[in-house]
């Protein structure tokens, strides 16, 4: 997908279009004014999205301060699970009822009297 997607970029022509080149080696402000230029020709959000989905495909290959700086602009969070384990131990059932005279329902041979 990727190549075919490249193969039809490479055909369009942005050469009649000064304001479509980026330049070079220039500054940090330059970039920032040619981003807020796109980003005001994008009207609809479906456009937004697929000029952001392209745009991204770099993202993995930046530093690691520069996507978080990324990620906190557009309130990404870091998903973080936490599982809570509770353990019951329910304790063992036991005869709590009193021995009277030594009986014990274990044991058959008593007097009855």
């Amino acid at each position: 997908m990727d190549i075919i997607m490249d193969d039809f970029v490479d055909h369009l022509s942005f050469d009649n279009d000064e304001d479509s080149k980026i330049e070079e080696g220039k500054d940090k402000n330059y970039y920032i004014a040619k981003g807020e230029y796109i980003l005001k020709q994008l009207d609809d959000k479906d456009n937004y999205f697929h000029f952001l989905s392209s745009i991204l495909k770099k993202f993995k290959d930046l530093p690691e301060d520069k996507k978080i700086f990324l990620k906190e602009t557009m309130f990404i969070e870091d998903k973080v699970k936490i599982v809570e384990k509770k353990i019951i131990v329910q304790p063992k059932k036991t005869n709590q009822k009193p021995k009277l005279n030594g009986y014990s329902a274990n044991r058959h041979n008593y007097d009855d009297y």
